[in-house]
């Protein structure tokens, strides 16, 4: 069912768990996704398929990670939160340390310097 953009933040904070299921490709492993921020934000569980940046990023009692096409893991992990939400309220509570610790506003900072670099955007200027 369609939602409104306004709907779509409530509708999530709403939901017992998060998902991040992509297939795994080139730049998947590469790029966090913004629904996984967004739901830790919400203090949301999160059970996410492994890749790179999320084992850069998240420590492993934060998210629950699974292999690339274990669905036999995945759900495993939905039946273990929905059986013991005191765990998720946990994990969620301790996935507060990834949302304070990657801020825009400190990243972009980080971001600009990267621009910044010689031979990394050459010619490229970011406004703020």
């Amino acid at each position: 069912m369609p939602l409104a953009l306004q709907e779509v933040p409530p509708a999530m904070s709403r939901t017992p768990v998060g998902g991040l299921v992509p297939r795994m490709g080139a730049h998947i492993g590469m790029g966090l996704s913004f629904k996984v921020h967004s739901f830790l934000a919400m203090g949301v569980p999160v059970v996410a398929v492994r890749a790179s940046v999320m084992e850069s990023l998240v420590h492993d009692d934060e998210v629950l990670m699974f292999a690339d096409g274990d669905h036999q893991d995945f759900a495993d992990y939905l039946v273990r939160l929905h059986e013991d939400p005191e765990f998720g309220r946990q994990m969620s509570g301790r996935a507060r340390r990834f949302t304070q610790g990657y801020v825009w506003e400190d990243e972009f900072g980080g971001y600009l310097q990267l621009l910044d670099r010689p031979g990394i955007a050459a010619g490229c200027r970011c406004a703020a």
